[in-house]
Parts: C-alpha cells; structure tokens; sequence
C-alpha cells in the first residue's frame, strides 16, 4: 500500500546481506522509493543499493542535489540530481521515511489473528495513523504500533516559556557523536536525540505566548525559558508556521514561516531547506521554530519530531 513510497521496513538480514551493511545488527532496512530518478537508477544498477544519508552526521539531511554538494562536496563523489526541490520534483515529502521493524518475523506473514508487534523506530512520511488503517483494513487487528525502547535524552525542555531545546555548550555534531557512542550499533536511522540540527543554537517553541519579555513599549525583545535563558529575537531567525508569530517578522533578524497558510505537509516539504537557510543569515546567534504539533493532521507528529532533534 505504502511502497513505493517513504517507509522503511526493517527485518532480518539474510545471510548474503554483508555486516557492514546492517551495522553489524543483523538487521537491515529496506525502502522503495518513488521519485522517478532514484527508480531509474536502481532499474539501470539492477542490484540492491546501500543508502546512506548524504549529508554530515548529525546535520540537517538534504532536500537538493545543492544540499549534498554543500555538505560533502570536498570528496571524490558524484552527485544525481533529483531536480528542484521547489517544485516538487524533489522530495515531494521533506522528510525522511517512517520507519518500522517487524518483531516476531517468524510467525508466517498470513497469520492475522496472532498477536505481534511493529516497532515504531521513526515518525515519518507515512503517519502512524495510515499504518494503523491499512493493518486494520487488512485484518492484522492484533498488530500492535510501538515505541522503541526509550533512548537517554540529552535535551533541556521546559514549560514555563514554552521552549525546549538542546544543551547548547555543545554543538549538534558533538552531541549526535557522543550519543552515537552510546547506543552503539542501531538497527534505524533517527534514533538520535540530536539530530537534523543546523548549526545554529536551536530553540523549539511549544507555546511562544507564554512568557515573553517585552520593553517598556510592550514589544517583544527577547525569549526567556525556564531555565533563565534569554534569547534576544534582534540575533535570533525566526521559523514560523500559519503566521503565528506574524507580528515579530520586523523584530527578529530573520524570518521565514515554513506554511503561511498552516498547511503540515507544506511545511515538511520545507523544513529542512529552511534549517539549512538559518546557518546562512548574517549574524545569526539562535533559531526559533515554532511548532506544528497543535495542527490537525496526521503528518504533525511526524514534522514536530524533526522540529524536536534539531533543537
């Protein structure tokens, strides 16, 4: 139902599948894309193709050819490009593929009346709700949807100023690094607490009309969070969706709102590009994001996951 499509499905490694391959999990994901030029090149290859990411660990992943050559365009590589992703013709989605490990491989595929479990390793282009549905619709009623197991979680969240961000004495590669190492060998991609980070101190917005801090003129100037932390909006850029935040694009450094019109796949289709446009603004010492997990749709939780590691 999904395939082609952004859903990665992880199972067990046949033995011809080499280590390196499957991180040595004995494990391995597999996805069928959809854009027509990564089809065309795994037609043309005629053998399976081991994918990673094309862009720096950690760092915000690519959504361009342009994204690619800016991340690991010092290497002897060649790059395919997909085409502009303002248009659509690349990365129709934005975002990466849910992905999903069957446990239980063992239990034959047409068993539907037996209980089993689906492990939810990463929110993404298809929302957990669709899954559901379709396991539904298929009788597999007895399919559970879970979380993985819980990972150490290196961020600062608070409440009072409705912002929650990453420790920002580090910076996103040192913490995507150290967590790395931590958790060792991962059977998914996205496990990381930080991840898809700019490099640029990141600030999710959960409520941004909670605490402000405004002069004597009743105009914003800064974000306070809990922690005492202030961010001064004159150096910080400005990631806003459905205009919420409107009324600070003369105030903040920089400001681009990611759907005006509040639209959640819109705005996964332009997130990454707009992280990456962060580290290009003069000056810059934060990004705000304002997030999307109030809105009413089912790819919501998908993009607020992105929002959340990269902060």
């Amino acid at each position: 139902k999904f395939w082609p499509g952004p859903l990665t499905m992880v199972l067990a490694a046949d033995d011809k599948v080499p280590p390196a391959v499957c991180a040595n999990t004995g494990f391995v994901g597999v996805r069928a894309p959809s854009h027509p030029v990564a089809r065309d090149l795994l037609l043309e290859s005629g053998v399976p193709v081991a994918a990673p990411s094309a862009n720096r660990f950690g760092h915000v992943s690519p959504t361009s050819a342009q994204h690619v050559a800016d991340d690991l365009g010092a290497h002897d590589i060649l790059i395919v490009d997909g085409g502009d992703v303002t248009n659509g013709t690349t990365c129709s989605v934005g975002i990466e593929s849910t992905v999903l490990k069957v446990e239980d491989s063992d239990v034959p595929s047409d068993a539907t009346d037996v209980p089993r479990k689906l492990i939810l390793f990463r929110k993404g282009g298809v929302p957990e709700t669709a899954i559901r549905a379709a396991l539904d619709e298929a009788g597999f009623t007895h399919v559970e949807i879970v979380p993985p197991p819980a990972f150490r979680d290196n961020s600062h969240e608070s409440t009072g100023a409705g912002v929650s961000a990453c420790d920002s004495s580090k910076s996103a590669a040192e913490l995507a690094t150290e967590q790395a190492e931590q958790a060792g060998a991962q059977q998914a991609p996205g496990q990381l607490i930080t991840h898809y980070a700019p490099d640029v101190d990141t600030w999710l917005l959960r409520a941004p009309s909670t605490s402000p801090s405004a002069n004597p003129a009743g105009v914003l100037v800064v974000v306070e969070t809990q922690q005492g932390k202030r961010l001064p909006l004159r150096s910080s850029v400005l990631l806003d969706f459905g205009g919420t935040l409107k009324e600070l694009r003369d105030t903040v450094l920089a400001y681009r709102d990611l759907s005006p019109d509040g639209d959640v796949p819109s705005a996964a289709r332009t997130l990454f590009d707009a992280l990456r446009w962060t580290e290009s603004v003069d000056g810059a010492e934060h990004v705000l994001i304002v997030d999307v997990a109030g809105a009413d749709d089912p790819l919501a939780p998908s993009v607020t996951d992105r929002m959340f590691r990269a902060a």
